[in-house]
């Protein structure tokens, strides 16, 4: 275990320069108020034209960010003065509709509340939602004239359509604000989890209130009322810690109190996200708790690596140690990151899970952007990053006698036995695994007997042309398997038990059992960090595929039931019958089909560790896959009830199958 007091000396984690400006030169000003500084602040919104005379140079540099900050702080200082001077109540009626141009207008709002009532994390805590609104909002503008908004914050207030709308002098002020690390840099310092409880000044709260409400009016003048908002992302979390009971949080807060995890000079943030959710505010919490779980794993990261330099604030020069750092498989050096060997990979899985693969939650980079309406965020979610905290905390304290022993023990022991559900690999078995499930539906499928359909034709025949499309399309996808396991030299592949499952009805256990079977080390495997592989390319066709295959047998299980429905109706013309007759026969072409390729995907992840040096077998599926992918859209096309192309859709199972049959790797 690493030394986790290294940092006790320090009295700020900011840098001395970000410090300064922040702390010393952002609130410096005059004891008497200058005599041009009413005229800054108009019934409690900017004078944007009075303001422009402050803001009439462009700035890069520090010195120029130093000095501009300086000639701001008596308007900070007057914003501060008018805020704190009237009620909640009057703010809301006086200024509440100038948010409206917001997602979320009510939790805007509430920040001055927040700010009032709550001395030493009010700040942060306001700041944190203030700053993700207005980040959105402001995307959400640009795409009044704009087709496209960039992901970063410093890239969108680049933006020329930005300042067409809002003028040069709001974005000035926007980027002295919120803008690069040599600015205040407000949105970065409390999402990176920087500042400490107390540490910023209550008139950086109010100086982001009162921008957000003056950009709201000047919009109002302009006659821009309605602003579409982009579609927020819905978050989603594994059922892992749904056990979880924290419904006595002074068990959690004794925990926090007495680990190494957290500092103890940001304890009363912990404390606030716990308050938080104990009164249902689960997006508040989580709000709350991110920065502060990065901060706590960046003290984790510097002490293992030996860079205790890196704790703090970045300069210009160098990039803040954030998640995708930490989380990374080497340093920026080249050499190893060793805090795996500290929390163990099942905590760092849960760790990339989290707040790394594309398909997880990515809570953090959503949350922080504004991309998540706060009042949406459920307490699973809240819950589920809680129990995160939990388990670190714990795994970084020796006195268990505070804790509360149970719900320590439940957390951890999940965590200890935490796999990837969001790995692309662990994506791909579950999409396998839904396929499977959709397909052992299909002895199901409500169905007449085909004579029934056509009844000019003699039963015998029709049995017999049955059993010889069925035994046709089961004779080629085993051979087809055959092929397969040979040219990628699968010798550990159980081929008796891989042509079952074309046959059983209801094959979901086992599909199940062989995907449980193939344990593979994804630590790091297609990391963000590394240049995509063409095993990764491989799993994401492979996903792609399994998908394809989802929607096929839904529309095939939708179009059974919605077609005998009509049939028992007697609503079926004399070519309907026809093309139902069709469609009958051909699902049991398709579903072998379908059943082929879960295999080939089993069979391939089964042998991906054996396929990793092989290039010129890598290439060669890629371009198979890229077929399989390509027939299964045609074939989704070929059976929407509107199209009725079973014909097309039989012939191009049997091309399928073929196609894998005669496969050659080498």
């Amino acid at each position: 275990m690493c030394d986790m007091n290294f940092d006790h000396h320090m009295q700020t984690y900011l840098s001395p320069s970000v410090y300064n400006l922040l702390c010393e030169i952002g609130v410096h000003h005059e004891l008497t108020l200058d005599v041009e500084m009413p005229n800054m602040l108009v019934d409690g919104l900017l004078n944007w034209s009075a303001l422009s005379s402050k803001l009439t140079a462009t700035v890069n540099t520090s010195e120029e960010y130093k000095h501009l900050v300086q000639t701001l702080a008596p308007v900070f200082h007057e914003i501060h003065h008018y805020y704190k001077g009237i009620s909640e109540t009057d703010f809301e009626t006086r200024f509440g509709k100038y948010f409206k141009w917001t997602a979320e207008p009510s939790k805007a709002v509430k920040c001055f509340s927040i700010v009032q009532s709550a001395a030493n994390t009010g700040v942060n805590h306001a700041l944190l939602i203030i700053t993700s609104t207005l980040e959105r909002a402001l995307g959400d503008v640009v795409l009044l004239r704009s087709s496209q908004c960039p992901f970063l914050l410093r890239d969108l207030l680049m933006m020329t359509e930005l300042e067409d709308i809002l003028s040069r002098e709001v974005v000035h002020l926007l980027q002295t604000l919120i803008g690069p690390p040599v600015s205040l840099n407000l949105r970065n310092i409390v999402w990176h989890g920087f500042t400490r409880p107390g540490e910023l000044n209550i008139q950086y709260a109010y100086v982001m209130l009162c921008v957000t409400i003056s950009i709201g009016k000047l919009l109002e003048a302009q006659h821009i009322h309605e602003i579409p908002h982009r579609d927020m992302v819905q978050i989603t979390v594994p059922a892992v810690f749904s056990g979880t009971d924290l419904s006595q949080s002074n068990d959690a807060m004794q925990l926090f109190a007495h680990s190494a995890f957290v500092a103890p000079s940001i304890i009363e943030f912990w404390h606030l996200s716990l308050e938080l959710y104990a009164s249902g505010q689960y997006g508040e919490c989580v709000v709350v708790l991110l920065p502060q779980l990065e901060l706590a794993l960046r003290r984790v990261f510097v002490a293992v690596n030996g860079c205790s330099d890196r704790i703090l604030t970045a300069e210009n020069s160098v990039l803040y140690t954030t998640f995708d750092e930490m989380l990374d498989k080497s340093l920026p050096d080249g050499s190893e990151n060793q805090l795996v060997s500290v929390i163990g990979k099942p905590y760092l899985t849960m760790l990339l899970d989290c707040f790394n693969y594309p398909l997880g939650p990515c809570i953090r980079n959503h949350i922080s952007h504004g991309e998540i309406l706060l009042a949406d965020v459920s307490k699973d979610t809240a819950l589920y990053f809680l129990s995160v905290c939990i388990a670190f905390a714990s795994k970084f304290s020796s006195d268990l006698s505070k804790q509360n022993v149970e719900l320590v023990q439940s957390v951890c022991n999940n965590a200890e036995s935490y796999e990837s559900f969001y790995h692309p690999v662990s994506v791909l078995k579950q999409q396998t695994l839904v396929v499977a499930r959709s397909l052992s539906l299909w002895h199901l499928m409500p169905r007449p007997t085909v004579d029934d359909l056509v009844v000019d034709c003699n039963q015998d025949i029709i049995d017999k042309d049955k059993a010889n499309v069925l035994q046709t399309e089961i004779e080629n996808a085993s051979r087809a398997i055959e092929n397969y396991v040979t040219v990628l030299l699968a010798d550990k592949i159980d081929m008796p038990y891989c042509y079952q499952l074309l046959m059983l009805d209801d094959f979901t256990a086992e599909v199940e059992k062989l995907l449980q079977s193939s344990q593979l080390n994804l630590l790091y495997r297609y990391h963000h960090s590394t240049l995509p592989t063409r095993e990764e390319e491989i799993v994401r066709l492979l996903l792609r595929i399994a998908k394809l295959c989802v929607c096929l047998s839904e529309q095939i299980l939708d179009s059974a039931e919605n077609r005998y429905k009509l049939w028992q109706a007697k609503q079926l013309r004399s070519r309907q019958r026809t093309n139902y007759k069709k469609f009958l026969m051909s699902t049991m072409s398709i579903s072998i089909t379908i059943r082929l390729i879960v295999v080939v995907i089993l069979i391939t992840v089964k042998v991906f560790d054996e396929l990793q040096s092989e290039v010129v077998k890598q290439q060669r599926l890629i371009k198979l896959f890229k077929y399989v992918q390509k027939c299964c859209e045609n074939m989704l096309s070929y059976t929407k009830t509107d199209a009725n192309k079973w014909d097309e859709a039989q012939a191009l199972s049997y091309d399928l199958s073929i196609r894998v049959q005669f496969l050659k790797l080498a």
